[in-house]
């Protein structure tokens, strides 16, 4: 679905293009001007950036749990998310994870950002990587986020040999009704 490759027949048609000579063609067959979507997850209910940036610097990979609080007042269902990296230069990966609010609290001690290693819990979400495009669920699938609920965000940086910093954002749209299905990864 989301595979930007050329088909067959594109590819063909491109040889076949090329083989001729590169002819230019009638501009009244012009196809409209290319208009590039915005980068991002279609009508987000809720975007909420990291709440300090983030520091990195020197050689050594690092690893960062950063907490997504999006206070809410009652469940909600999640049909669409999508991680905007704040600074490409040293994003290498993030992993989102569904956590209560209580147990990352104790976990970090009370700060929005601590370094982590590994799963912060249990409930992965979705990864992203440079490249990654938004998760939307099909019709009548969601993620159930209670008021108690908290995204943890671990993020891979792989610093340049300077300080950079990033504050990346998360997007989140919520389905209008309970839906039939719950959303659910696995990990074996």
């Amino acid at each position: 679905r989301d595979d930007p490759s050329p088909t067959a027949d594109e590819i063909a048609t491109f040889k076949t293009w090329a083989d001729e000579g590169e002819p230019e063609g009638d501009p009244k067959d012009a196809p409209p001007p290319f208009e590039l979507t915005p980068p991002g997850l279609a009508n987000p209910d809720m975007e909420i950036t990291a709440p300090e940036p983030t520091t990195v610097s020197g050689t050594e990979d690092k690893f960062v749990c950063v907490l997504y609080d999006p206070h809410l007042a009652d469940t909600k269902y999640i049909d669409g998310l999508h991680f905007i990296a704040g600074n490409s230069n040293v994003a290498h990966h993030a992993l989102l994870f569904q956590e209560k609010r209580t147990d990352v609290m104790q976990q970090s001690g009370g700060a929005s950002q601590f370094d982590c290693f590994g799963a912060p819990g249990s409930t992965l979400l979705n990864g992203w990587a440079p490249g990654g495009v938004p998760l939307e669920l099909p019709e009548g699938v969601g993620m159930a986020i209670g008021p108690d609920d908290v995204i943890v965000i671990q993020m891979h940086y792989h610093p340049r040999g300077q300080t950079d910093t990033d504050q990346s954002k998360l997007q989140l749209r919520f389905a209008t009704a309970k839906p039939a299905w719950s959303y659910q990864t696995r990990s074996e």
